[in-house]
């Protein structure tokens, strides 16, 4: 299904824990529910090109992330009879995210590796909600994080509001680039 290219598309624009959303597997015509408490070194890759001129630093849109975070979240993921999935992940905690000038992905998106320069390292507090649904003949995902903190360092406040969404119409390649897609980032 599309679910391969969705997990590629928001891990390219936001910080997620849509990785862990993935791995709750319902069956048809079931619904599941998880609570968590930490994304522990959880990997990002940069948010990249927005659809809006965006005032923040080049490290938090060009740079590959690491975030510990602790809170508390919840992912639900329903599959009906026919299939068709509907799933959301939302988090809220105390986290650090260090930004890095290098990284690997591999071909489905996720990163395996980060390097070379820590640009910047922040500290505050964390709020993530992503959402996806899904049918045979189109798909949606959207996600918004907000992060409210310092810069590591300076003690420079810093902000972060970014909205994505995507989505396949009827007819186009489910495996293909998204029918139309945007992602605004604020700081």
């Amino acid at each position: 299904m599309r679910t391969r290219v969705l997990l590629a598309v928001l891990a390219a624009g936001i910080l997620s824990v849509v990785a862990f959303a993935a791995s709750a597997d319902a069956a048809p015509g079931q619904s599941q529910t998880f609570h968590f408490n930490s994304l522990v070194d959880q990997f990002g890759t940069p948010t990249g090109q927005t659809s809006n001129v965006s005032n923040c630093p080049a490290p938090v849109l060009n740079d590959f992330t690491d975030v510990n975070a602790s809170g508390n979240g919840v992912t639900h993921q329903t599959v009906n009879g026919a299939g068709d999935v509907w799933f959301t992940s939302t988090f809220s905690g105390n986290a650090t995210v260090s930004y890095w000038s290098g990284g690997t992905v591999d071909s489905n998106g996720n990163v395996t590796s980060i390097g070379g320069t820590e640009d910047l390292v922040v500290t505050g507090h964390l709020t993530e909600w992503f959402g996806f649904s899904g049918n045979e003949k189109n798909a949606v995902a959207t996600g918004t994080v907000n992060f409210q903190g310092t810069v590591v360092g300076t003690g420079a406040p810093i902000s972060f509001h970014d909205v994505t969404h995507v989505g396949w119409l009827p007819g186009v390649d489910e495996n293909g680039p998204p029918s139309f897609a945007f992602n605004v980032a604020r700081c």
